[in-house]
């Protein structure tokens, strides 16, 4: 624990730079509902911007003079956001940042992000409805905040807040375009978002047939299944002759379990898919 001890220090001192800069802010976002962008407001968040850079850059002085246990700087601030952030947080940031990748991809009309050498497996298109249905409860949001709401600066940051969440939404929907699984000479490379969850030998997958599953909205273990469904739907099933361990990301941690069938989504045949 001894090795932990700057860690320790810096998590309280981040802490409570987080809860001063949390209070500083909430005060910034009721004087722009209130009183609009005046130098108050400015002031106030002035104030916070200082708060942040003056913290990272004091704890950053103070890892790289101790370099307890050896630790770089680095190394130090990612145990530091180990701690200071829930791994709930971290889940939805990445979601966030792979989104978003994966919506300026589509918009640049870049190729899906595989291996040179790898075929990647395409999924199926169509129109999401989730986002079809999220379109129209933020349009009916934004109308009702339009009525209820006096204060014009405070609706705007609930507009700007609505329209983000369509782009999040967009983002997750471009996401297994942009990230598709692949097939290399030898594996089937099983993806969620940009992580690996699992290299399944070709020569492991004894049968591939398509088939109907509707049965999850999200990806899932159950029973010796993995599930990994694009608008509550898998098209493919795939089974194997041993099996074979798989890593699900998870909003708290990472799920980790043998499986015997997988079962996805794909625009192309995968029949042909066995070793």
């Amino acid at each position: 624990m001894s090795n932990l001890r700057t860690i320790d220090r810096a998590t309280g001192v981040i802490r409570v730079a987080l809860l001063l800069a949390g209070a500083l802010s909430a005060v910034t976002l009721t004087l722009l509902a209130t009183t609009g962008l005046g130098p108050r407001a400015l002031i106030v968040e002035a104030f916070v911007f200082d708060v942040a850079w003056l913290t990272a850059a004091g704890i950053s002085i103070y890892f790289a003079r101790t370099r307890e246990g050896g630790r770089t700087v680095r190394e130090s601030w990612q145990l530091v956001a180990r701690r200071v952030i829930p791994g709930s947080v971290r889940h939805f940031f990445l979601l966030e940042l792979t989104g978003l990748r994966a919506l300026a991809g589509t918009i640049l009309r870049r190729q899906p992000i595989v291996p040179a050498a790898a075929t990647p497996v395409h999924p199926r298109r169509g129109v999401d409805a989730f986002l079809i249905a999220m379109i129209v409860v933020v349009a009916i949001e934004a109308a009702v905040v339009e009525l209820v709401v006096p204060w014009l600066q405070l609706r705007l940051i609930i507009h700007v807040f609505e329209a983000y969440a369509i782009i999040f939404v967009l983002g997750q929907m471009f996401v297994p375009r942009q990230f598709p699984h692949y097939v290399t000479r030898d594996e089937l490379v099983l993806r969620s978002g940009t992580r690996e969850i699992a290299r399944i030998p070709l020569r492991n997958i004894s049968a591939a047939a398509k088939q109907l599953d509707t049965s999850v909205t999200s990806n899932e273990v159950r029973g010796g299944v993995l599930r990994l469904p694009m608008r509550g739907e898998c098209t493919h099933a795939l089974r194997l002759r041993t099996p074979h361990e798989v890593t699900l990301p998870g909003w708290t941690c990472d799920v980790r379990a043998q499986v015997t069938e997988i079962r996805l989504v794909a625009e192309s045949d995968l029949t042909g898919l066995t070793g």
